[in-house]
């Protein structure tokens, strides 16, 4: 039984121009002297393909497809900010039995960004991801790991486990320790700090 499955698939894209009023300062005084008129052109576009399927009773896969552009085009000069990120999640959900869920999955990502002449680079980033699910009775054990290598950075392992109580169907109490790392982006290691 191949069970069922769904694709999404969605396009959104933005695009337009900002009109603003540019200071100009005076350093020899610390002074503004006036405003000038300036202009941007904007374009936000975010593509994704999902595909959700039900393999049997006990095992569900989803893969996700997105692509991410960010644009920024100064109309009075030459600057300009250029971010596009791809990224493939493939997660796959196994009920082992009523009481017990298993998640695996595995995250590419790659991001390009352009600003100005200061900086053309990419970054990509690997990640596994594993997540235990128990319930018994009223309680529920969270467990949860994910190894990330960054092609600049190394690898970083980070996990958590969450401990939750039923009082009744509307109440939950629960405690929640983890570990994170979050990789710097390509804007925080290469531009410009003024």
């Amino acid at each position: 039984d191949l069970g069922q499955s769904n694709i999404d698939f969605s396009i959104r894209n933005n695009q337009g121009t900002t009109e603003y009023l540019n200071s100009v300062y005076d350093f020899s005084t610390y002074t503004i002297k006036g405003f000038t008129p300036v202009s941007q052109d904007f374009t936000n576009q975010i593509i994704s393909l999902n595909l959700d399927s039900q393999i049997g009773s006990m095992l569900s896969s989803q893969l996700k497809l997105s692509e991410m552009r960010d644009e920024i085009d100064q109309n009075q000069s030459s600057n300009k900010s250029h971010t596009k990120q791809q990224q493939v999640d493939w997660q796959n959900t196994l009920a082992v039995n009523a009481d017990d869920t298993l998640i695996l999955g595995v995250t590419l990502t790659d991001t390009e960004a352009e600003y100005n002449k200061a900086y053309n680079k990419s970054l990509e980033n690997k990640a596994i991801y594993l997540q235990n699910q128990w319930q018994y009775a009223q309680a529920t054990v969270v467990l949860a790991g994910r190894h990330e290598d960054y092609d600049s950075f190394g690898t970083h392992n980070t996990g958590s486990i969450n401990l939750g109580y039923h009082f009744s169907p509307e109440q939950l109490v629960y405690v929640n320790a983890g570990t994170a790392f979050k990789a710097p982006d390509l804007n925080q290691l290469y531009g410009s700090s003024s």
